[in-house]
């Protein structure tokens, strides 16, 4: 049998007692933007499990479905359009900027909750407060700042290209 759940609807499961299920959660192409609008609803409940940012990479990166990279590339752009001014801003006041590999992978916004999974920017000295680059702001200003990323502002507008 078959589960379908429509975007935009909650859904849980429960088992009692031995059961032996296996289950495969995939969005269809049409459903990428509605789990952008799903992270940024579910970020203030809870930490946030998935970045939308790394699956459009990847899909981009791995992908070789024409349509599917099309769809991410569009999604990313958006993004970048986003974060773009905010992105060179933060460039411009910290102190240090690194690549890291990993940059983020399990850090969240301390403000906000969003993945940092793109880049985050801490206090020197305080690494494990790490907020988003929209939040930089919010970082004491007698204080450096560090920013790590994991691709380039460049980097990521050539993906989309």
């Amino acid at each position: 049998s078959f589960v379908v759940t429509m975007p935009n609807v909650y859904h849980s499961g429960l088992n009692t007692g031995f059961n032996v299920a296996e289950s495969c959660n995939f969005g269809a192409l049409p459903w990428l933007r509605f789990s952008k609008d799903a992270l940024k609803r579910y970020a203030h409940l809870r930490p946030v499990s998935i970045s939308h940012d790394e699956v459009m990479v990847r899909i981009i990166e791995r992908c070789k479905e024409p349509d599917m990279i099309y769809a991410a590339k569009c999604e990313l752009r958006m993004r970048l359009s986003e974060i773009g001014d905010v992105w060179k801003a933060v460039e411009e006041r910290a102190a240090s900027v690194r690549r890291q590999e990993p940059a983020t992978d399990e850090a969240d916004c301390a403000v906000c909750a969003c993945d940092l999974w793109l880049a985050g920017c801490f206090e020197e000295g305080n690494p494990t407060e790490m907020v988003c680059l929209t939040h930089a702001a919010t970082l004491a200003a007698d204080r450096e700042m560090l920013m790590t990323f994991r691709y380039t502002l460049d980097e990521l507008t050539r993906l989309c290209d």
